[in-house]
């Protein structure tokens, strides 16, 4: 894989936010396990999920200066097959990582693995994609109608 631009650390902090959701996030073996699989270190272990999470890979960004190891971490953790007995869970977390990452340029695919969100002829579909989310999550409010 070549090297991807670094994250900027609210797009990192956000998709940190999602997988480790205290209801709908990885549990902290799995962050712990997939950290190792990917093999950065787990610089934090008694921190909070996200912060763990955030601290560990950002810290390998840093090292590196590249924005790889997230997206690493996001294609193991979102795997099709971890979720055959929780569809919906899976929908959750690709659908909050989805918008996290839509303002670096990514998205994660139904395959699960994050890619370039493509070209900008995707917008509107990205712009429903997120206006649905916000809904779905009452976070309308302020927000009006985005578009779509």
């Amino acid at each position: 894989m070549a090297n991807l631009s670094c994250f900027a650390s609210a797009e990192l902090e956000a998709a940190c936010k999602v997988l480790g959701d205290t209801a709908n996030g990885l549990s902290g073996s799995e962050i712990g396990q997939l950290l190792l699989e990917i093999g950065v270190a787990d610089t934090a272990p008694s921190m909070t999920k996200w912060k763990r999470l955030y601290n560990a890979l950002a810290e390998k960004q840093n090292q590196i200066q590249a924005g790889n190891f997230l997206i690493q971490f996001i294609n193991k953790a979102m795997a099709p097959a971890k979720y055959v007995s929780a569809p919906e869970l899976f929908h959750w977390r690709r659908d909050g990582l989805n918008v996290a990452l839509a303002f670096a340029g990514y998205r994660v695919r139904d395959d699960g693995k994050g890619s370039a969100a493509g070209n900008f002829g995707m917008d509107r579909h990205r712009n429903a994609d997120c206006s649905m989310i916000f809904r779905s999550r009452n976070a309308r409010g302020e927000l009006g109608d985005v578009g779509v």
